[in-house]
């Protein structure tokens, strides 16, 4: 209650301060705070309810029934000592309030206060729900259901506050059950979304999912293993699935090679761990009649020229590379060699390579270099952080940058956890680039932070920490609410638990990046390098596309903001 480092304890009309340590000798201090509330028997919750940094004090009068008293909250002052100011919340309530909490229970922001009067009281028993307003604390009944001594949690593990309890005694307690009740909270989803299955059985693993208008019409398609996805006239109707073809079987970037105003696909041959063909590919390939590669050929790169119109000619011009699948990739400008793709892959002690793209990309072979020794094999971003119109390479909590000498490594943070999804963006509006990164954790609760960028580029990055999910290795961003700030898409990579893999938006509700509010898109979608944030339907919102590992679901989440 003092901010001394010591937790004290609240007992009625009074606080005990906590000499900080334990002995007979030593006495508990009083402090009286209640000024004249007088009921002796109370329910007590102790929340900052005007965010000033303080714990405030919340009182409900408890016994006895058919009597009445005020509900109230009362201001710590600066001074501990000092007189608290007491703001009455409702001016008569049944003394039969045997639960009182200060919580946000609508995900404003604001502490709202929530109550429970015991089944011996009169008359009705609700529980009700305090909301702040300008002209007061605004009542709701939740329920007619009374309730003794509740408890409020986030059960249902959608980011919001539920609430369960029971009653205490019955008349007739012999013969009567008692059921516990759970009021589950739905407002974590109040903006909403719609999810469309675009294709549960793509052919295929996937590591990368990627959107851009392949055939001119105007409308975002989306590509993801070997295949690509015609935006229909509206997101929940059929996306029609074509094949690039053989042996482009994971697309990897999409980008204009050949200058020729339309949008091109490079991909390698990795179809996915254990993938097999089917019977009809095993017979031709038996008999001669097509080839079919068994290997695993994640460094066999192709290239399919677009007509324009999403007709695709594949081209294989280009120099096998040194890896087994990529997992980064990211286009490059402005470095020696001309135009260059930027490739990290998953097995380690590869480092990172640049593919250049020749001056005549369809007759010329497309060759590859190391540029470095160092890698993360994750994902990359090629960007200029430093603002001197060179690029350079994030690796996840290192970058590179360009020396006399080569790449020359630098470190965002020396943690032990391996990143494995990033973004760079903004979060803080101080005009440098912040990143957030989540790192390697399948199945398992793993760390995922924002880094922001210090004056000096060179320094090591302040760590500001994010809400705790499972496996976050899926990382989109983007102003989700159109309020003028960037908000994070966090996709959860949970292979035991597919089912309770959730897709969570990070509601960046200050601007600044420190204070954060998840929010359910959606349970039951394992996710794995998805998540990836776009406006699909052109309406001005923002809406998700995803993939998975251990499923060939190829997913859209419409925002329904608008």
């Amino acid at each position: 209650m003092d901010r001394d480092g010591y937790p004290d304890i609240v007992v009625n009309q009074q606080w005990l301060k906590n000499p900080g340590t334990v002995s007979n000798d030593i006495d508990w201090n009083t402090r009286d705070y209640a000024g004249d509330w007088s009921w002796p028997d109370v329910f007590i919750d102790v929340a900052d309810i005007n965010r000033d940094g303080r714990p405030d004090i919340v009182l409900s009068p408890a016994e006895q029934a058919g009597q009445y008293y005020r509900l109230s909250w009362f201001e710590a002052p600066s001074d501990p000592d000092g007189t608290w100011r007491e703001e009455v919340v409702d001016a008569r309530v049944e003394a039969a309030h045997h639960f009182v909490a200060a919580l946000d229970i609508d995900g404003t922001g604001d502490l709202d206060i929530v109550t429970a009067e015991m089944n011996q009281g009169e008359g009705d028993n609700p529980v009700k729900l305090y909301m702040k307003s300008e002209e007061g604390w605004r009542r709701n009944r939740i329920s007619e259901l009374s309730s003794h001594s509740m408890r409020a949690a986030d059960i249902d593990n959608d980011f919001d506050i539920d609430l369960m309890g029971t009653n205490w005694q019955f008349e007739d307690d012999k013969d009567y059950e008692y059921p516990v009740y759970l009021w589950r909270n739905q407002s974590s989803s109040r903006i909403g979304w719609r999810r469309h299955l675009i294709d549960d059985s793509r052919p295929g693993q996937a590591t990368f999912i990627l959107a851009a208008d392949l055939n001119g019409d105007g409308a975002t398609d989306l590509a993801s293993g070997g295949h690509w996805y015609r935006q229909p006239e509206s997101l929940g109707s059929t996306w029609t699935r074509t094949p690039f073809g053989d042996p482009a079987a994971n697309v990897a970037l999409l980008k204009d090679f050949d200058d020729d105003g339309d949008v091109d696909v490079l991909a390698s041959g990795w179809r996915g761990y254990n993938q097999q063909p089917g019977l009809l590919r095993r017979l031709l390939n038996r008999l001669g009649i097509r080839e079919y590669d068994y290997e695993q050929s994640g460094d066999q790169l192709a290239w399919a020229e677009n007509d324009g119109q999403g007709r695709f000619e594949l081209h294989t011009n280009i120099e096998p590379a040194s890896g087994d699948f990529l997992q980064g990739i990211d286009w490059a400008t402005g470095i020696q060699g001309g135009p260059q793709a930027i490739l990290s892959w998953h097995r380690q002690n590869e480092g990172l390579q640049a593919l250049s793209v020749p001056v005549e990309p369809t007759h010329s072979i497309w060759r590859w270099r190391r540029i470095s020794d160092f890698s993360q094999d994750e994902a990359i971003t090629v960007i200029d952080l430093d603002g001197d119109e060179s690029p350079e390479i994030v690796t996840g909590t290192a970058w590179l940058a360009r020396s006399n000498s080569g790449w020359e490594t630098h470190w965002i943070s020396r943690t032990r956890e391996r990143p494995d999804r990033h973004r760079l963006v903004d979060l803080n509006n101080d005009g440098r680039l912040d990143i957030v990164v989540g790192f390697e954790s399948a199945s398992r609760a793993g760390k995922l932070v924002w880094y922001e960028q210090p004056e000096d580029l060179y320094e090591p990055w302040l760590e500001h920490p994010l809400p705790t999910l499972t496996g976050p290795m899926s990382l989109g961003i983007g102003d989700i609410d159109l309020d003028g700030d960037i908000d994070i898409i966090v996709g959860e990579h949970d292979l035991d638990q597919p089912d309770q893999a959730r897709l969570v938006w990070l509601e960046n509700r200050n601007g600044m990046g420190s204070d954060w509010r998840p929010h359910l898109i959606h349970r039951g979608d394992e996710h794995h390098d998805g998540a990836l944030v776009v406006d699909l339907d052109g309406d001005g919102d923002l809406d998700i596309a995803s993939i998975g590992w251990s499923h060939g679901k190829v997913l859209v989440y419409e925002n329904l903001i608008r």
